[in-house]
């Protein structure tokens, strides 16, 4: 039988979040906003979520579980960084709000009103083994070598429900310490397509052990 979990906690109609333009969304509407945003989204992929508002962006990622995606937090959206992510995610695309920019992907808007909450009586259920996002980061140090203790931090709070994804400045001379140091089960490396810089890193963190 798969594990479940709801995707919210408490009671329906409980405060959920205050809103930048004011007024309170319930549980109940939380909801709503979720369910009638999933059903935009295109039937599998991995979301990058570019919603500025807090509240917009807690609902696409709510939207995003509901559709069984996990969602994609870079550090950065630059053109490079885009790019990378699109190479390595099949179907990735983006969501944003306002006149927000998808950066060339595929790319779906917040509706410009919230839902009604009144079709709401359940709280929905989503697969307890999904990843619920891959956070791409370097620990906010300059490079992954760098940020180690802050990575390793990371890892053990994201537990089973996010992935952390050590990147910035890995090398095959480095890769293993990474791994070893703060316990990521996944790198991002810069290789620009060359296999031998590929195969070395695979090599390096092949018999790797990571940390708990």
């Amino acid at each position: 039988m798969t594990e479940v979990a709801a995707l919210v906690v408490g009671a329906l109609d409980a405060p959920f979040a205050n809103l930048a333009a004011g007024g309170v969304r319930s549980r109940r509407e939380f909801v709503a906003d979720a369910i009638a945003l999933a059903e935009r989204l295109p039937p599998s992929g991995a979301m990058l979520n570019l919603s500025i508002d807090r509240y917009r962006f807690a609902v696409g990622l709510a939207a995003a579980l509901l559709r069984s995606q996990t969602s994609l937090l870079p550090p950065n959206h630059l053109a490079d960084t885009v790019a990378r992510l699109r190479a390595r995610f099949e179907g990735v695309y983006a969501l944003v709000d306002g006149d927000g920019d998808g950066h060339g992907l595929p790319t779906v808007r917040h509706a410009d009103r919230l839902a009604a909450g009144d079709g709401v009586d359940r709280i929905p259920t989503v697969d307890a083994r999904l990843v619920a996002a891959r956070v791409l980061t370097s620990g906010g140090a300059a490079t992954a070598s760098e940020g180690t203790d802050e990575l390793r931090a990371m890892v053990r709070r994201a537990g089973d429900r996010l992935t952390i994804v050590a990147g910035g400045g890995v090398r095959a001379n480095n890769a293993r310490e990474i791994v070893e140091r703060t316990g990521v089960t996944e790198l991002h490396a810069r290789c620009s397509g060359d296999p031998a810089r590929i195969r070395g890193i695979v090599d390096a963190v092949s018999t790797a052990t990571p940390s708990r």
